[in-house]
């Protein structure tokens, strides 16, 4: 059978069962006596397990199953998740993480020797408690926990039957671990295997269970829908099995006279009783069939078709935009009323596309916490991440490129900005430090915030290493503002730290985070302030295809201004315009704003400006900062589709894109970001 077809698919629910693995032992290291989180940890190895077996990954599927071996007398209580464990389960998903990528990149699995270093690993905790592991006694009725439970209620919900199956082995068996891999093959293929007694490890180790009658016994929960007599019978054809046994398993959990306190508050009991057998499949077939009229309201769809589909949008929206123009310019009702209809249509469509492009920013938030995890370790450093507005959406582009960047930020809180547990101490802080990374929506933009409660920056300091660097001068130094001051954090080469560590200090990474944030659309600020801790604050916008926009012109030339930046448009008389340091400024409500003359700021060519008429003035604004953009004439509020262009075709970035207007021509979106 050709897998190829399916590989997109591993792929995805391989993504996701990593960062869920990812996410509950975070969980585990905290609350290690969990059997919740245990049983998802344990669930998700199991799918991985069965997953990259199907496809043929045997070293995912061999790393995953001893995951499985070790999770066993954790979630039975035998054994305590220490820190021990913990990480090496954390190596284990480095390694599955590195496979995967593999898989990702090659189609095929890394050939590597840590996979099998991580396995001797796993085997070597598992083999050290293989003694108390074999306490089934195969007399009594077959316990489970509460993952075994839900499986087998959801087996139940499928209309299989779980059933306990015990095999005695003849005691003259020379190779009893053998006949105990023939019964294994067998019964996978018949069902699913939901729990086998004893495990692989003890097996090899030659520890089985035993009765009276025979030393070598197995005891598997299988969920099935073969006849109890096919079971047999296929078992009995293999040589040197003595015995098979096989019962059904209720789905009625109840409580072992015999249980510890320490046993699990929840058990499923083996019962010989067959009555309810039919009633128990029209449940299952009626619980499977609301499943499946679920699960078929979403459905996975290959991002390239989203974006191909994003596209036709917007060319629809660009001659959308063209007919509606033209029905006017004609005057002609009907074919207005035609294109206000299309108009209405082509919104909804937009709309609907819109929606399907966006998504939760969770997808990067969730790389963080092992990342703060394992740097604090490192560092030697207490650290508490707190994560807020992860539900909140964002544009499927910007997700793709704005990892990295919070990558660093997130470091650079954690080396450069919380200090040592002792050095919190002797400032009267918490010793354990404190990150929070939020997000939340401000009009149609996304603003990201990663604060500490560390040292914070000294606005002096920043000063002096700019100018020992040659970034600025003195006398540029003394009239800068303390917005100004932080800015120079971005500069390329740019580092107040004396001594370089492996993770951050040398003045590369900050210019970067800035140039990715600035080709976003997007703008990235810091705030300060001495012992109480820094603020990086990056402002997106939500989308990055299609967005509504003023259009308006300075001699021939149109430009776009995105609509969510703009706080209004007034007139202002030229004798108003007054200066300050050598910059022009007006005063709007008693509040000063900078002025910027467009067509000085891109040369218009052939623009000559009245000096004697009022000027039309734009005012934008961004975060707390405003600027005031003096523009020869107003078009109109329109949809427009942002298009990339060449950043070669202008240095200063002021250019954020263009698009192609109703009647053709080409105009240029405005980067407000970098104007201000």
């Amino acid at each position: 059978m050709n897998l190829e077809q399916y590989l997109g698919l591993f792929i995805d629910e391989s993504k996701e069962n990593l960062q869920i693995l990812n996410d509950n032992l975070l969980k585990l290291e905290k609350a290690p006596a969990s059997t919740e989180i245990l049983n998802e940890i344990f669930r998700v190895a199991h799918t991985f397990k069965g997953m990259s077996r199907t496809m043929g990954f045997n070293n995912i599927a061999d790393l995953t199953h001893n995951m499985e071996n070790l999770l066993e007398p954790l979630r039975s209580g035998k054994k305590q998740a220490d820190g021990k464990i913990v990480d090496i389960l954390f190596s284990c998903l480095d390694k599955l993480e590195n496979l995967v990528d593999s898989v990702i990149e090659k189609g095929t699995e890394n050939k590597d020797n840590l996979v099998n270093e991580l396995v001797e690993k796993l085997k070597a905790v598992i083999n050290s408690e293989s003694s108390e592991q074999s306490n089934i006694s195969v007399g009594q009725k077959m316990e489970f926990n509460e993952y075994d439970r839900a499986v087998i209620d959801e087996a139940l919900s499928q209309g299989l039957i779980p059933k306990e199956i015990t095999v005695s082995i003849a005691n003259e068996c020379v190779l009893p671990g053998v006949r105990s891999y023939m019964v294994n093959s067998v019964l996978e293929n018949m069902g699913e295997i939901i729990k086998y007694c004893p495990t692989v490890e003890e097996i090899e180790s030659g520890v089985f269970l035993q009765t009276n009658d025979s030393q070598y016994v197995i005891k598997v929960l299988l969920a099935t829908k073969e006849d109890t007599e096919e079971i047999k019978n296929k078992l009995l054809d293999i040589s040197e099995i003595a015995n098979v046994e096989v019962i059904n398993v209720s789905s009625l959990a109840q409580k072992a006279e015999n249980l510890s306190e320490d046993a699990s508050s929840k058990i499923i009991t083996v019962e010989e009783t067959e009555a309810n057998e039919e009633n128990k499949k029209e449940d299952g077939a009626q619980v499977q069939k609301g499943i499946s009229k679920v699960a078929n309201q979403t459905i996975r769809v290959n991002s390239g078709r989203l974006d191909i589909l994003m596209n036709l949008v917007g060319e629809l929206v660009i001659n959308k935009t063209r007919v509606f123009q033209l029905s006017r310019d004609l005057a002609n009702h009907d074919l207005i009323n035609a294109a206000g209809f299309m108009e209405n249509i082509t919104g909804e469509i937009q709309e609907i596309v819109m929606k399907l492009r966006l998504v939760p920013i969770d997808q990067v938030f969730n790389r963080f916490p092992r990342l703060v995890r394992d740097i604090s370790k490192s560092l030697n450093k207490d650290v508490n991440l707190v994560i807020k507005g992860k539900e909140i959406e964002i544009d499927r582009a910007v997700i793709d490129e704005i990892g990295d960047p919070l990558v660093h930020l997130i470091r650079n809180s954690l080396d450069h900005g919380l200090e040592t547990p002792e050095d919190r101490i002797k400032k009267d802080k918490p010793a354990k430090g404190t990150i929070e990374l939020s997000a939340l929506s401000e009009g149609d933009n996304i603003l990201i915030r990663i604060s500490d409660d560390g040292r914070g920056i000294d606005p002096e300091k920043i000063k002096k290493k700019a100018i020992d660097k040659g970034f600025i001068t003195q006398e540029t130094a003394r009239s800068m503002s303390e917005n100004e001051i932080f800015d120079l954090i971005f500069k390329a080469g740019f580092s107040t730290v004396e001594v370089a560590t492996d993770l951050s200090g040398r003045g590369v990474g900050m210019d970067v985070v800035k140039s990715k944030v600035s080709t976003l659309g997007g703008t990235a600020s810091i705030s300060s302030k001495v012992d109480k801790g820094t603020t990086v604050t990056i402002t997106l916008p939500s989308t990055m295809a299609i967005i509504q926009a003023l259009l308006v012109k300075t001699g021939n030339e149109t430009y776009a201004l995105p609509l969510n930046y703009i706080n209004e448009v007034i007139d202002i008389p030229a004798a108003q315009v007054k200066k300050i340091q050598n910059r022009e400024v007006i005063t709007v409500r008693d509040k000063t704003i900078p002025l910027m003359r467009v067509a000085e700021l891109l040369e218009t060519p052939d623009y000559e400006e009245d000096s004697e008429k009022p000027l039309t003035v734009v005012i934008v604004r961004s975060h707390d900062r405003y600027c005031g953009l003096s523009v020869s004439e107003l078009i109109g509020q329109q949809e427009i589709v942002i298009k990339p262009i060449n950043k070669k075709l202008c240095s200063e970035n002021f250019i954020s894109g263009a698009t192609t207007l109703g009647n053709g021509d080409v105009a240029f979106i405005l980067n407000i970001n970098t104007l201000i």
